[in-house]
């Protein structure tokens, strides 16, 4: 293996390990507040607004979880979620959200970056396993 493919290649793991400790630990957050309110909001009492948030935060919270094993699919699912919980909170109230909220960018961010850099390599096959030839299949 090459230096830069092994740059590359250690890179990635610090990458996607920081995507991963990052996102557990926000995900772990919002567990903690759903569990302290009592539990997820009843959707029938919520307003439109209100339930569109839900939704955002909903899939962002998904693909923190789903990251782990499709880091690009997962990747986008939670910046698609945080976009759209900011799309709305911005059109309901001409404000964007503050607090933690910002932090949340973070792991998505970092799961796209991660799968930018290149696949996984299997560790049974290794990252120098010669390809077959189409005629030898």
């Amino acid at each position: 293996m090459g230096e830069r493919a092994t740059q590359t290649s250690a890179a990635r793991l610090v990458v996607r390990w920081a995507a991963r400790v990052t996102g557990t630990l926000l995900f772990g957050l919002v567990c903690l507040i759903v569990v302290g309110e009592g539990g997820p909001p009843n959707p029938l009492k919520l307003s439109l607004v209100e339930n569109l948030l839900t939704l955002g935060f909903v899939a962002l919270n998904a693909g923190l979880v789903v990251a782990w094993w499709r880091e690009g699919l997962g990747a986008g699912l939670a910046l698609g979620g945080l976009g759209f919980f900011y799309l709305v909170q911005l059109a309901a109230s001409g404000r964007l959200p503050g607090g933690a909220f910002p932090l949340f960018w973070v792991p998505g961010v970092l799961y796209a970056l991660s799968a930018r850099l290149g696949p996984r390599t299997s560790p049974a096959a290794g990252p120098e396993a010669p390809q077959a030839r189409p005629e030898e299949r």
